[in-house]
C-alpha cells in the first residue's frame, strides 16, 4: 500500500524514479551491516522497482582513512563494504550533497565517490571543486533526459574554489543553477539536504524556499535530512517533499519514535515533468527494514497526512515553526553562550578554542541553523516566547507517534 496522487494524464513518455532518504550505518555496525545486507534490506526491495531510477541518500563518508574534521557534531565513515546495502536494492545514484561527506577531509570525499562509483553506481553532489560538485548529473530513460542536481545547507565539508567537498546551499546561484538545467534537459529533479532535525514540520523559509525553486524550473524538489518524515505537496503542478525521513540509520538511545519511519518516494514522471507520486511507508530497527501494514499502515498515512496540513497556512507554519524555537532554538544560542571568552578575542589558533568556535560558525552559516536564531531573537524582542512555548507539546507528541512500537 502507498499514498498516491496523480494530477494530469501521463504523457506518452513514461518512467519512474524511485528514492531514499538518508543511510548511514554508523562505523561500528559495518561487520554486521555489510554481511547482512540481503536481509536489512528485502523487505523494502519491492519499492525499489526494476525498471526505476533508484537514488539513494548516502550520508557518510566511504573510507578508512582520513583524519576527523572539527565540526559541530559527528564524524561519519563506513568501509566500502557497507555499499552492499545500495548494491542490494540496485541502486543507480548516490546522493552525496550532505553535511558528512566531507567528514575526513577533502582526500577522502575522492575516495567515497571513487568507492561507489566502483560498485557501477553514479554519484551527483559532490566533486573535485566547487564547480565540479554543482554540476548535474544527466540521465536518459525512455527517450527522456533527466537531470539531477544536488545540494546541501552550508554546514561542513562544502567544496571550495580550490578544494574537493559537496554542493552547498546559494538560493540565487541555485535557480541560475536550475534553469540552465532547464535548457540541458527536459525534466529537471532537485534534490537537497537540510531543514532542522527532528522537526515534523519544514520551517516558513524552506518552504518559500522549496517553492521557489519549482517556480524556477524544477519538475520535482525533494529534500531530507531532518531525521524524521515531514510533509509533502503538489506545487503549480511541482511535487515537494519536504523531508521522507531516514531511510536506514540506525538509531541512538536517545532518539524520538520518528526516527526509525520514513516513506520511499516514487515520482512519475513524463516527458512533460511529474504526473504523480507514490509514497510507501516503512519502519527500521538495526536489523531488518520493513514496510507497513493493516492497523499501523493506516495510522502511518494519518500521521503523514497531518504532517501536510500546515504547508498551506502560512500563519499556522509560522506559530509552529515559533514553538520550535522555543525548544532547540534555545540549545543553538547556547553555542553562542558556551564560546564566550572573558579575554576577548581569543587565540584562533587553539585547537580547544577553533573547536569551540566552530560550533558558532555553524548556528551562523547553516541556513536552517541561522534561521532558528533569527526567528528565537523576534520572539524574545517581542516576549513572545511564553506564548510560543506553550505549543511545543504538540510537536514533542508527533516526535514519538503511538503507532511506533518497535
Amino acid at each position: 500500500m502507498a499514498i498516491k496522487k496523480t494530477w494530469r494524464e501521463a504523457g506518452k513518455k513514461t518512467f519512474s524514479v524511485v528514492i531514499g532518504g538518508d543511510v548511514c550505518p554508523r562505523e561500528q555496525n559495518c561487520d554486521y551491516v555489510a554481511e547482512h545486507a540481503a536481509e536489512i534490506v528485502q523487505a523494502v526491495k519491492p519499492a525499489f522497482k526494476p525498471e526505476a531510477l533508484k537514488i539513494l541518500q548516502w550520508e557518510c563518508a566511504v573510507t578508512e582513512g582520513g583524519e576527523p574534521i572539527v565540526k559541530s557534531g559527528p564524524n561519519l565513515r563506513c568501509p566500502e563494504k557497507v555499499l552492499n546495502v545500495m548494491s542490494e536494492l540496485d541502486i543507480d545514484v548516490a546522493l552525496l550533497a550532505n553535511n558528512h561527506t566531507g567528514d575526513y577531509g577533502p582526500s577522502e570525499v575522492f575516495t567515497t565517490i571513487d568507492n561507489i562509483e566502483k560498485r557501477n553506481m553514479k554519484t551527483v553532489g559532490a566533486g573535485a571543486n566547487s564547480a565540479d560538485a554543482a554540476k548535474p548529473l544527466f540521465i536518459e530513460k525512455n527517450g527522456v533526459r533527466l537531470a539531477i542536481l544536488n545540494i546541501c545547507e552550508n554546514e561542513f565539508g562544502g567544496a571550495r574554489k580550490n578544494a574537493a567537498g559537496v554542493n552547498t546551499l546559494d538560493p540565487f546561484v541555485n535557480i541560475d543553477q536550475i534553469k540552465m538545467a532547464k535548457t540541458q534537459a527536459d525534466v529537471v529533479l532537485v534534490t537537497l539536504h537540510g531543514g532542522h532535525e527532528y522537526n515534523p514540520y519544514p520551517s516558513e523559509r524552506m518552504v518559500r524556499l522549496f517553492r521557489a525553486f519549482a517556480d524556477a524550473g524544477a519538475d520535482a524538489v525533494w529534500n531530507c535530512h531532518t531525521h524524521c518524515p515531514e510533509g509533502f505537496e503538489v506545487w503549480n503542478g511541482v511535487p515537494i517533499i519536504y523531508s521522507p525521513g531516514n531511510f536506514y540509520f540506525p538509531a541512538r538511545s536517545t532518539s524520538k519514535k520518528s526516527w526509525s519511519i520514513g516513506y520511499i518516494t516514487e515520482f512519475l514522471f513524463d516527458e512533460n515533468g511529474v504526473y504523480g507520486y507514490e509514497l510507501t511507508p516503512y519502519g527500521f530497527e538495526f536489523s531488518r527494514m520493513f514496510l507497513l501494514e493493516g492497523k499501523t499502515l493506516e495510522a502511518a498515512e494519518e500521521y503523514l497526512l497531518k504532517l501536510c496540513e500546515p504547508l498551506s497556512d502560512t500563519e499556522q507554519l509560522r506559530a509552529l515553526f515559533d514553538s520550535w524555537c522555543t525548544g532547540p532554538g534555545v540549545a543553538y544560542m547556547g553555542n553562542v553562550n558556551a564560546a564566550r571568552s572573558e579575554n576577548y578575542p581569543p587565540n584562533w589558533d587553539d585547537p580547544a578554542v577553533k573547536a569551540q568556535w566552530i560550533h558558532v560558525r555553524n548556528v551562523f552559516t547553516c541556513e536552517s541553523h541561522a534561521y532558528l536564531l533569527r526567528q528565537l531573537g523576534f520572539i524574545i524582542e517581542e516576549a513572545r516566547f511564553k506564548e510560543s512555548a506553550a505549543g511545543f507539546e504538540k510537536l514533542a507528541q508527533l516526535q514519538d507517534p503511538d503507532f511506533v512500537t518497535w
